[in-house]
């Protein structure tokens, strides 16, 4: 009952309050009602009839202006094309002034302008009269002079009274628009000092109610407010301490009860922020939404984790294998290019001792027949063997050639700028072209990417010399972001790397294969008349730490 009876307590100083302050309120709104539709009434006049009426009279004052200096000009222009113009100009500014002139009677809604606005029209009529009467009859005539001299004797004098008649016009507007800015300002006066009056009995009430009622609920809403305060800062070790058996109570032990509950999702939360996904918070009640949700997020991050870990376990598995085949790809190609080099070597060191030798002794026994029919004057077989003798010595040349570019030098023991140097030296050498070279490279490669270097580094420069003409020839080799990095380069025609592919070029077919089979890239950059730029790269961190294989399978030491 003790709730009960203090709840009510609460609520009925509070609805007393309300019902007084609505009184005064009613009251006061009901006069500011009153008064207002009379400052309504006297605006609207104000607004309506002198702000509205003067601002038509200003507009028919304007095109009246226009209207006689219509006249003034028609009567003093020679040009009939002019006069014809100012002509139609006087008709369409008199129907403007006839209707600004029923405007303005409309606006005249207290009716004390009748009077000078008739006048008004009076004088503009007397005008336009003479006007039509005696100055356009004239003109049409042809006798300007005549009518110049009725402007001067009767125009300025009726024009004269039309502007004594609008200045009367306007006084009577000033002198309405003073009455009603005197009605008006007492009106405001005398409300003005009601409401204040009104006020500050409804500001003493307020402050009496307003005392009364704070020294109730002060403590407890300073708790709460702390309590909240501390709560949106993140710190929910708050404490409310105010009991009591009103509505203020109950609103403090519900707020015990919502910290405590967050306390309890905190502890939960960091439970399994640590990874203790054994814990739980019971919902308040079959509606405490926030409890029930955090319920369901527990048991799915329970079934997340569960999956996560079997797809992070089969994960880690593909991975493990991938890398075991990437690894076994990887030491195929490098045997691959180990043994494609041996094969080249053989059949290189084959063409050497089998044709080449062959060759060379047919070469000789030419010789030796040669010098035998040589002793017979005359003989008809001199001119031949001089024939066979040259096609022999062709033939062993280039067997000789291709045995020496079959044949590899040995690279497993050279640094990477040696090779780089050893293949630019080489080219130099047949080809007899200047090549401008930067080599800075410092990090050692397995022998099968020094391999792809020289026999790139020979196809390129190769290639610069034979289509590019061997202008501006310049090849680059250095390391970066753990690549070996190849740029030949040469300021010749140039071509359209799209289509010198599609033709199928075993040149550039070969070094794309070259850098591709070890992981590798190529670009090609060219245009017709702009030369061409070959860059390539080979990747070195995943090959630098494993061992290198000769072209037998066999481990290299100190391939550097």
């Amino acid at each position: 009952m003790r709730k009960t009876s203090m709840g009510r307590s609460i609520r009925f100083k509070l609805l007393a309050g309300f019902v007084l302050l609505a009184m005064f309120t009613g009251a006061l709104g009901w006069y500011s009602v009153v008064t207002m539709e009379r400052l309504d009434a006297s605006q609207r006049t104000l607004f309506g009839d002198i702000f509205g009426g003067t601002n038509l009279l200003a507009r028919y004052i304007d095109a009246s202006w226009d209207a006689r200096a219509s006249v003034l000009a028609y009567l003093l222009s020679d040009d009939p094309a002019e006069r014809q113009s100012l002509r139609l100009r006087i008709a369409v500014l008199d129907g403007d002034l006839a209707q600004l002139a029923q405007q303005m009677d409309v606006a005249d809604s207290d009716r004390e302008d009748v009077a000078t606005l008739a006048a008004v029209i009076q004088a503009w009529s007397a005008y336009t009269d003479w006007r039509d009467q005696s100055i356009l009859p004239t003109m049409d005539a042809g006798d300007q002079a005549t009518a110049l001299a009725s402007y001067r004797a009767q125009g300025v004098r009726l024009a004269n009274g039309f502007d004594d008649a609008v200045d009367a016009y306007l006084n009577k507007k000033h002198a309405v628009g003073g009455v009603l800015e005197a009605a008006a300002s007492s009106s405001y006066e005398s409300t003005r000092s009601l409401a204040l009056g009104a006020s500050m009995a409804a500001a003493g009430l307020g402050l009496l109610l307003g005392l009364l009622m704070s020294s109730r609920i002060a403590g407890a809403v300073r708790q709460m407010a702390s309590a909240a305060e501390g709560l949106t800062r993140g710190d929910l070790n708050q404490n409310i301490t105010f009991e009591s058996a009103d509505e203020i109570g109950a609103m403090a032990s519900a707020f015990r009860e919502m910290i405590a509950h967050q306390q309890e999702m905190a502890r939960v939360a960091n439970a399994i922020a640590i990874g203790d996904l054994t814990q739980d918070v019971l919902p308040k009640s079959d509606v405490d939404v926030l409890g029930l949700a955090f319920g369901r997020m527990t048991r799915n991050l329970r079934e997340l984790v569960g999956q996560l870990e079997q797809a992070v376990g089969r994960a880690n598995r593909l991975l493990d294998k991938n890398r075991r085949l990437h690894d076994r790809v990887r030491q195929a190609a490098r045997r691959t290019t180990a043994l494609n080099e041996q094969a080249l070597r053989r059949i290189g060191a084959d063409l050497h001792d089998g044709p080449c030798q062959a060759l060379a002794l047919a070469l000789l026994r030419l010789e030796s027949l040669r010098e035998a029919f040589d002793a017979r004057d005359g003989s008809p077989l001199e001119a031949e063997f001089g024939v066979i003798e040259a096609a022999v010595r062709d033939g062993l040349a280039d067997v000789r050639a291709i045995s020496a570019g079959l044949r590899l030098p040995e690279l497993a023991p050279l640094r990477v700028a040696e090779v780089a140097e050893r293949a630019v030296r080489e080219h130099e050498r047949r080809s007899g072209v200047h090549v401008q070279r930067h080599l800075d490279v410092s990090t050692p490669a397995p022998l099968a990417i020094k391999i792809a270097l020289f026999r790139t580094l020979q196809e390129a420069l190769s290639n610069a010399t034979r289509h590019g003409g061997g202008v501006g020839v310049a090849a680059r080799v250095w390391t970066e972001d753990e690549e070996l990095r190849l740029t030949v380069s040469d300021h010749g025609h140039g071509f359209v790397p799209e289509q010198a592919e599609k033709k199928g070029r075993l040149g550039l077919a070969s070094m794309r294969e070259r850098a591709e089979l070890l992981g590798g890239t190529m670009y090609i950059e060219s245009r017709p008349g702009h030369g061409t730029t070959v860059q390539l790269s080979w990747p070195l961190s995943d090959q630098r730490d494993s061992p290198e294989l000769d072209g037998a399978g066999l481990v290299l030491a100190g391939a550097s």
